[in-house]
């Protein structure tokens, strides 16, 4: 059921309130939040607050800028740097940069597991040097399977191949009790493809469990971030092997603001059989690697990435997930085709959603409404990759490289602009 305009109100209200806490996070206090809002023209208040937001991160990004744009790529040393929230950055030469002092404040202790965690410029170039890394440990040829579908990762492990890490795509964990040996796993819970397919878990750490020969898993759990339960899934692993999560924090863990690319690498390996200068090595291995692949952070990055709420703001992911699976609750009557995991199990969640038609032709004829429907309501809606934002944005993707799928992602605000849409789309269904 769509939400009352009173529900609207009251979500505006409540965005009003947690950008006031930003602007407080970021102490940008010359950022001007008005009080004299008219939430009786609840779409000028909508753009008002949209507005803000990307003033708090215009200030931001400013004020970090301003703070390193003074320090050369070799600097002269020894100097100290520090971010603005005084973490401790160290380099002579910024590309092999050191900012573990930050790394450690984001790297979640669990009982009986050693390990670290380290952050790179983006999700492939983490993923990269995590099988370059296995490439170094397991020294000949590595058999993989991939079981998710983000067409970056499919492309980086179809390069890998030609060298010695082969790999098998599946679509179905069924299919892993057919395999012969596999040294590693690569899993997306849910699979990043237009039909955003779930992976089975218990799946997964059956076959981790009963089979000898698995070393390592990489879990990609972007499309879930904190909302993912990794204690949970290390709580059932019975073996020693590698497990390394990691995501890409642009999306759901920068306040929806995306100051910056980069990505988080967690480790965890089974204290009983881990000395603690063996994770140590691993660790500094990988430190060398990135520094020598290019794939570190900068200091103005770092810089930006370190406030509070960065990577820890449970509450926003929640408010994102969870205002999807809202819009697509509102579209279940729809004849159109309504792709979203939570129509498979209702614990299951995504940052965004897929509206498809029956065919192409119908497919112009859908958005030409819903471009006219948006206009004439004086809604517009930026087309933009990605998601993860605080407001709605959209975008016409193609499925199999030839059907037009509409890409929706909500956002954290269910506001005018979201009903406004929700609203077209079920007109057009009584078309």
């Amino acid at each position: 059921m769509i939400s009352t305009l009173a529900d609207k109100k009251i979500e505006l209200e409540n965005e009003l309130d947690e950008l006031i806490k930003l602007k407080q996070n970021f102490n940008v206090d010359h950022v001007e939040i008005p009080n004299n809002l008219n939430f009786n023209d609840l779409l000028k208040v909508e753009t008002t607050l949209e507005a803000i937001a990307n003033e708090i991160r215009f200030e931001w990004k400013k004020k970090c800028f301003l703070h390193t744009e003074h320090v050369y790529k070799s600097p002269s040393y020894p100097q100290d740097f520090w971010t603005l929230n005084n973490s401790e950055v160290d380099f002579k030469y910024e590309r092999v940069i050191n900012y573990r002092s930050w790394e450690d404040k984001h790297y979640t202790n669990i009982n009986n597991f050693s390990g670290f965690s380290m952050f790179f410029s983006s999700g492939m170039s983490t993923i990269f040097n995590v099988l370059h890394l296995l490439r170094i440990m397991f020294k000949g040829e590595l058999n993989g399977v991939f079981l998710g579908d983000y067409y970056e990762t499919r492309t980086l492990l179809k390069n890998l191949s030609i060298k010695d890490i082969n790999h098998e795509h599946l679509n179905d964990t069924s299919l892993l009790n057919s395999m012969n040996k596999v040294d590693f796993l690569i899993v997306e819970p849910v699979r990043y493809n237009t039909t955003l397919g779930v992976v089975v878990e218990e799946d997964i750490i059956n076959f981790i469990n009963h089979h000898k020969s698995v070393k390592a898993i990489i879990i990609d759990f972007t499309l879930l971030s904190k909302s993912f339960n990794f204690e949970n899934f290390l709580s059932k692993i019975d073996k020693n092997i590698f497990i390394f999560f990691i995501k890409s924090t642009l999306k759901l863990d920068q306040s929806g603001l995306e100051f910056s690319n980069s990505a988080q690498l967690s480790l965890y390996i089974k204290s009983s059989n881990t000395i603690p200068e063996y994770v140590e090595k691993l660790r500094t291995l990988l430190e060398g690697q990135r520094g020598a692949l290019g794939c570190s952070l900068s200091y103005y990055e770092v810089c930006q990435l370190d406030y509070p709420m960065f990577n820890s703001d449970i509450n926003y992911i929640n408010k994102v997930l969870d205002n999807v699976t809202f819009f697509v609750s509102c579209l279940k009557n729809s004849h159109l085709e309504v792709i979203h995991p939570s129509l498979l199990n209702p614990k299951y969640k995504s940052p965004f959603l897929f509206v498809k038609t029956e065919s192409n032709d119908y497919f112009y004829k859908f958005m030409e409404y819903i471009d006219s429907y948006l206009e004439n309501n004086h809604i517009h809606i930026p087309t933009r990759n990605s998601f993860g934002f605080r407001n709605i944005s959209m975008e016409v993707v193609q499925m199999n490289k030839t059907d037009n799928v509409l890409k929706i992602a909500p956002g954290k605000i269910d506001g005018i602009k979201q009903h406004t849409l929700i609203e077209g789309i079920m007109e057009f269904n009584k078309k």
